[in-house]
Parts: C-alpha cells; sequence; structure tokens
C-alpha cells in the first residue's frame, strides 16, 4: 500500500510542482530522490499541500499561531470552552492559540520547513490561571494569527510547558 501511495504522491509532485520544461526523465529521477528521502509525515504534508492546492506558510520559531487537528482528550487539558473564548485562546472552527516552541526535531537548528513543529498551546485550569500543553503537530494544522490579535504576548512567551 505505501508504494502505491509513493507512487502516486510521485505523480501528483511531477505535475503539479516540477516545471514541465524538465524532460519525463529528468522529472521522474528528481521526484524519485526527493520522495525516498521523506518520511511518512512529510509525505502526508506535501499530499495535503499539493491536492488543496493550498499556499504554504512558513512558520518561525516563537511565532503564535492558530491550531487544529487537536484530540479530544487535549482539549479537555486547555479547560472550559467559554473560559477560552474570554481569553481569546479558542476561535470558533476548533482553532486553539499555541506558540511554535521546536520543529520537532532534535536538533538546537530550528528548521522552518519541518513537517511537524512542537507548539505550546494554551488553555486555563480551575483557578482560571493561563495554562500551556505541548502538543506535536503536523504543518497542515497551522494557521498564521497577526501579532496585534495575540492578548497578552509578553504574559503568553514566558510560560513554561
Amino acid at each position: 500500500m505505501k508504494d502505491l501511495s509513493n507512487k502516486l504522491v510521485k505523480k501528483l509532485f511531477i505535475e503539479k510542482v516540477l516545471n514541465n520544461d524538465y524532460n519525463k526523465e529528468t522529472q521522474d529521477f528528481v521526484a524519485g530522490i526527493i520522495m525516498k528521502n521523506l518520511t511518512d509525515g512529510e509525505v502526508d504534508v506535501l499530499l495535503s499541500l499539493i491536492v488543496d492546492d493550498r499556499k504554504p506558510d512558513i512558520f518561525f520559531n516563537k511565532q503564535f499561531v492558530l491550531v487544529s487537528g487537536l484530540s479530544s482528550w487535549k482539549i479537555t487539558e486547555l479547560g472550559e470552552q467559554d473560559l477560552l473564548l474570554d481569553k481569546q485562546f479558542y476561535y470558533r472552527g476548533g482553532l486553539y492559540l499555541g506558540q511554535i516552541i521546536g520543529d520537532g526535531s532534535y536538533s538546537e537548528d530550528y528548521n522552518q520547513y519541518s513537517c511537524k513543529k512542537d507548539v505550546k498551546v494554551f488553555g486555563v485550569n480551575e483557578n482560571n490561571d493561563t495554562i500551556a500543553i505541548k502538543e506535536s503537530v503536523k504543518h497542515t494544522d497551522l494557521y498564521k494569527i497577526e501579532y496585534n490579535k495575540v492578548p497578552n504576548r509578553v504574559e503568553l512567551d514566558a510560560i513554561k510547558v
């Protein structure tokens, strides 16, 4: 099944990404090299970007973002939705406020092209104090938020996970 999936992604990559000025053999060779060196997660993100025709955002370390795709038990950890709405940590459509804290690798250097990001997602505890949980998130589950729309940026930046 993985072979079929990789062949499909490779074909889509050639059709949608590589310049048609290259001959078929060069396109196939370049796509083969790239596909051979991608992890399953990277193939998933690449396929999502190609199929959805979504412009990929570049995210930087410490950048505030909106996060989707959180599991229901992680959402429960973040606190009551009304409180999250009041503090502007939750946005309709299942988006939660977070801040990128790494690229998901063990490297000291941040890779802005990594397909997974470590994100601290903000929530509220039973005492109405701001908390954060660490979550590994796919690149395609992150969305930009305007910096001036982030509440209490300095306070949030200081919260440790």
